[in-house]
């Protein structure tokens, strides 16, 4: 058998070392998008737990109705609160300490709700002299839950924030997580207790009940117990009690005014049970004047 060498045939070719690169480039992308979609999703996940776990953060909805969304009055709203604890009680869900309140407009939220409860005549002037200041005193703030939480209306939760500065004022509010209304409250210190009596506050419509009425937007209410206990419609019974009255209890705070299902859990007993009378008596209905 005769070989020849053909040239044309047996040279050998030159390595392409641009084409090496190119597919090990693509098999190096291959590898890290393969990776990544793994991997990155861990990550984040690890980045977000990190950041969040252990740390409150709250935002304020944007008042935006939604199409289709069922629009609440105030009274609605209230009426829905109250019976949710009376149903289901309610439970505390987390406690913010004063650093992360410096993340948020709860206070700011708070006294403005309060200056707009002094304007109806609901609270005195003076609650509005109170600041807050967590340097000074002591501010504890509560978040709590309300029955099932959430309901067709959607969350349903409370504020209650509490606030001593160990000489002028002792104040305890409890208020809407939504509209920040407020539905009861604990007011004492030394500044409070000599200034306010109920039945000197400024009358919006002449009565202090029609003041209420005013405040949650209710256009009727029925008076129980000489306008120390009175039903506002469908949000159940409200009233206040002054504990200067009681020679006995002269260092305890001066005044308090809420609806009754709060009472039962701050006070352990009932609204009624203050007054020693029976649910159920003779009432007397008040029609709002603004109607």
């Amino acid at each position: 058998m005769n070989w020849k060498f053909n040239p044309l045939v047996d040279r050998k070719k030159p390595i392409d070392f641009g084409l090496i690169l190119n597919y090990t480039m693509c098999f190096i992308m291959v590898g890290i998008l393969i990776l990544g979609t793994f991997l990155l999703p861990q990550f984040y996940g690890y980045q977000l737990d990190r950041n969040t776990i252990g740390r409150v953060i709250y935002t304020q909805r944007d008042e935006v109705a939604l199409s289709g969304e069922l629009i609440l009055t105030v009274l609605d709203r209230t009426a829905i609160v109250t019976n949710l604890v009376s149903e289901g009680g309610m439970s505390m869900y987390l406690n913010l300490d004063s650093d992360q309140l410096k993340n948020g407009d709860l206070i700011d939220r708070l006294k403005e709700e309060i200056a707009w409860a002094v304007s109806w005549g609901v609270l005195p002037q003076e609650v509005q002299n109170v600041d807050f200041n967590a340097e000074i005193g002591n501010l504890q703030v509560d978040y709590f839950l309300l029955g099932s939480n959430t309901t067709e209306y959607g969350d349903m939760a409370l504020w209650r924030v509490s606030y001593n500065d160990y000489e002028k004022y002792q104040v305890d509010f409890l208020l809407d997580a939504e509209n920040y209304k407020i539905y009861y409250a604990e007011l004492g210190g030394s500044a409070l207790s000599d200034m306010w009596l109920v039945d000197k506050l400024t009358k919006v419509d002449g009565t202090y009940m029609m003041a209420c009425m005013s405040y949650y937007e209710a256009e009727n209410a029925e008076d129980v117990y000489k306008e120390k206990i009175f039903k506002i419609e469908d949000a159940g019974s409200f009233g206040w009690w002054d504990e200067r009255e009681d020679k006995t209890k002269l260092n305890q705070r001066a005044i308090i005014f809420g609806f009754d299902v709060f009472w039962e859990y701050f006070r352990g007993q009932s609204l009624y049970d203050m007054y020693q009378i029976e649910e159920g008596d003779d009432t007397t209905m008040i029609q709002n004047a603004n109607d």
